[in-house]
């Protein structure tokens, strides 16, 4: 089996889209996914979702062709599909990465423009991106668990 890293941008499409759309898409995700033997982030400002998936080509391919079709998502783009030797995120099914204010300061060194735009940065910048987030995340969540 050949494992791989998918990384992909959309545009939310804000008709089809509910306020706690992402933390749906999240919850019923990481429970799907477990089945499938994926791991993954899912990143969403409000505008855009940018998601890594990793697994098995086959898994990985039918997941997203199912996003593809999602009403939720506008000009879905892969931006980074890849053989890998270990995953990024193989202690998540699918993790819904925060979107706080020091955020926005991250997103901005990473990006080329004011706003942060997914589809503008290269495949390797999109990577780093999400394991950063993913990064502090995890350093979030293990000060809860110490407090």
């Amino acid at each position: 089996m050949y494992l791989v890293q998918l990384i992909y941008a959309s545009r939310i499409d804000r008709e089809n889209f509910p306020d706690n759309g992402a933390r749906m898409i999240q919850e019923a995700s990481a429970k799907n996914n477990r089945d499938l033997d994926i791991t993954g982030v899912l990143f969403c400002d409000g505008t855009h979702f940018l998601q890594a998936i990793e697994g098995s080509r086959s898994n990985v391919s039918k997941l997203y062709n199912k996003i593809a079709t999602d009403p939720r998502h506008l000009d879905v783009t892969i931006l980074r599909m890849a053989d890998v030797a270990v995953r990024d995120f193989a202690h998540w099914s699918m993790e819904l990465l925060s979107y706080k204010a020091d955020t926005v300061n991250t997103l901005k060194r990473f990006s080329i423009s004011k706003d942060f735009d997914p589809f503008l940065l290269s495949a390797d910048s999109l990577r780093e991106v999400l394991i950063y987030l993913a990064e502090q995340q995890e350093v979030g969540l293990n000060q809860k668990k110490a407090s």
